[in-house]
């Protein structure tokens, strides 16, 4: 044969053979159960499983080098959990029946991956106040209570400090068994089986008494970090609740006769203080108020009160007369305002009377206060903007003195930058360090915002918020400059509000300018 025709021929069979692998690895692949995609799970120290992307593996790539999993459909086959590792819903368990517990009992568990949960049955009678508590040094406990049928009547995750739980107060509704399921959290959400070492309590809870009008001086300790207080209300009360502890943040919760949190609070009593309030009781009955640290740890002497409020109306153009004498207290006024608009708010009188005042928004949250920044040092808020629609509360506090308040409330104009350059002003008399300022925005419109030093101190530290209907759209803030600025875009039609908060504490002028981006 000639050798030209030979090496065609060897020639067309390397082609061959090259076109033919990839075909076979394709049908290999084809039959190969192994799939391309190989998922990755890593555990954290503490054994909390996060998914990873899964990573393509390219058709070409070597295989893993770790040996296969081999799975069985064997009906003995047993699939080994470390702490924490991802459990199947198919593969969880029903609760070990860990037999009963009483009141007063203290009662100690392991959990482990075959039994990653207890039920205890507790026997009670309709009325009766309990407390349960699960702790463990191993893993975050979860409770579950429920009745004799299996409805979940409350749960708790950390209630009892730390990672702890606890119930209660929880007033039962009738009388019978009920069952207390006692697990991890990592459990309770399908997320892992935790072990380790746990005791469980069932206590009888004796709530002190609190009624309206009364203070009471308290103290939390490691035994109670949480202690209770019952009362009885009737529907349409409006009431206010305040707890202050000089040495920790305070933290108050009002729960119905069921033991279900109906409000709670952190910081809204000023500082590190606690108010619920002014708040209408939805129904007549019994009440419960839990005085608490936000850490729900920490100890020390509180001061908890209760006093039911009247509540005034007041309209924007209104200027009421409030009569202070000795002894007053608090005073209460509710209006209806709309997000967007702007209000000003001053509480006036000739100097014998030291007043402060607060807005509150419809969900119980204080939004601004004053003490001293009006004329002789009255309290006054202005040019606030207000987020949400709905009836609002001024709280006009007496700290000392006797005699004739003038209390106005009036919407407020905020400077138009639609009109040109504005100036806004602070000074250090001043408690209410906010100033506001607006302008008529079009969809999609850039624009440059900026501050300039033209009075007083040098240099100052704005924190500026651009809001527009009621959602924050662009924010800046800055430390000891004389001048800054803002890019942002306008998303909607219609007015955009610009607050400035100024943290120089000094006597201080901004001239504002807005130009196109």
């Amino acid at each position: 044969m000639p050798n030209q025709t030979r090496y065609g021929l060897t020639l067309l069979l390397l082609v061959l053979i090259a076109l033919a692998v990839p075909a076979m690895a394709v049908a290999s692949q084809a039959n190969d159960p192994t799939p391309l995609v190989s998922p990755t799970v890593t555990l954290m120290p503490s054994g909390t499983p996060l998914p990873v992307e899964p990573t393509a593996m390219p058709a070409t790539a070597l295989p893993p080098t770790e040996a296969p999993v081999e799975l069985t459909d064997e009906p003995d086959a047993e699939v080994t959990a470390e702490a924490g590792v991802q459990l199947p819903v198919s593969e969880r368990v029903d609760p070990v029946d860990a037999g009963e517990i009483s009141i007063g009992d203290t009662l100690e568990g392991t959990l482990s991956e075959t039994e990653p949960a207890f039920v205890y049955t507790l026997t009670g009678t309709a009325g009766q106040s309990v407390r349960i508590t699960l702790m463990s040094e191993d893993f975050d406990p979860y409770l579950v209570l429920e009745d004799a049928d299996g409805n979940i009547l409350d749960t708790d995750d950390d209630s009892a400090g730390s990672f702890d739980s606890r119930i209660g107060p929880f007033s039962l509704p009738a009388d019978g068994e009920y069952r207390i399921v006692a697990q991890s959290f990592a459990y309770y959400n399908n997320s892992g089986a935790a072990v380790g070492d746990f005791t469980i309590s069932v206590e009888e809870f004796e709530t002190r008494r609190i009624e309206y009008t009364q203070e009471i001086a308290g103290t939390l300790t490691i035994e109670e970090p949480f202690q209770e207080y019952e009362f009885t209300g009737e529907a349409g009360d409006s009431i206010m609740i305040r707890l202050t502890a000089p040495s920790y943040d305070a933290y108050l919760t009002l729960l119905d006769d069921n033991g279900f949190d109906l409000i709670s609070n952190d910081d809204s009593g000023g500082s590190l203080n606690s108010q619920i309030g002014p708040y209408e009781l939805p129904y007549t009955g019994t009440y419960i108020i839990s005085a608490t640290s936000y850490s729900r740890s920490a100890t020390g002497d509180y001061t908890l009160s209760l006093d039911q409020v009247e509540l005034q109306p007041i309209a924007y153009g209104d200027t009421l007369q409030i009569e202070v004498e000795p002894n007053s207290n608090t005073f209460f006024f509710n209006f209806e305002a709309n997000a967007g608009e702007v209000i000003n708010v001053y509480a006036e009188s000739d100097g014998s009377v030291n007043t402060d005042i607060s807005l509150t928004d419809p969900y119980n949250s204080t939004l601004i206060s004053d003490q001293d920044g009006g004329r002789r040092y009255d309290p006054e808020i202005v040019d606030f903007i207000v987020t949400s629609t709905g009836t609002h509360t001024l709280v006009l506090n007496v700290v000392d003195g006797e005699g004739t308040v003038s209390l106005t409330l009036e919407r407020g104009v905020l400077p138009s930058l639609d009109e040109g350059t504005q100036q806004i002003s602070f000074n250090t008399t001043q408690s209410n360090q906010t100033r506001a300022l607006s302008f008529t925005g079009v969809a999609g419109q850039s624009v440059h915002l900026s501050f300039s030093v033209v009075e007083g101190a040098t240099s100052g530290s704005p924190n500026i918020t651009i809001t527009q209907q009621g959602t924050s759209i662009a924010y800046a803030s800055a430390s000891y400059v004389s001048a800054t600025s803002i890019d942002f875009t306008v998303p909607y039609d219609g007015e955009v509000f610009i607050s400035v908060i100024e943290y120089s504490y000094t006597n201080i002028s901004y001239e504002v300018a807005l130009e196109p981006a």
